[in-house]
């Protein structure tokens, strides 16, 4: 079986991060809409990766969690411009499965999703750091 490993760099290129109630105990992250995480150079890069041939399992790594919505703290959905992206190209881009691995919540979590239009379950582990 061969398998992928993509880590992408999920700081370097982002754009701000905006709060509720900074400074606060009740502090909170906010959608950026039109915020971007990868960058574009990133982003080609990416799409040339999951479109290398023989890979039978894709494994993508971020720092930061990309399924979950509801929590508070940093994550791919307080850029929804950038997670749409991600999930656009998955959907156009992939066909074998492929596995999230996560951190960055000093906790961990396993998530699941069914992207309309990908033929396979998308699960997210995340681990504790």
């Amino acid at each position: 079986m061969n398998i992928k490993m993509i880590l992408l760099d999920a700081r370097y290129f982002r754009d701000e991060l905006l709060w509720e109630n900074p400074g606060t105990n009740n502090k909170a992250a906010k959608p950026n809409l039109n915020g971007e995480i990868l960058g574009e150079e990133q982003w080609q890069w990416l799409e040339q990766q999951v479109e290398e041939p023989n890979i039978d399992l894709l494994i993508i790594a971020s720092g930061i969690q990309i399924l979950p919505e509801e929590h508070g703290f940093e994550k791919w959905a307080n850029f929804p411009k950038e997670r749409t992206k991600l999930f656009q190209l998955i959907n156009a881009k992939l066909d074998k499965p492929l596995v999230l691995v996560t951190g960055s919540r000093h906790i961990s979590e396993v998530s699941k999703i069914d992207l309309n239009g990908y033929n396979y379950p998308l699960y997210e582990f995340t681990s504790i750091v």
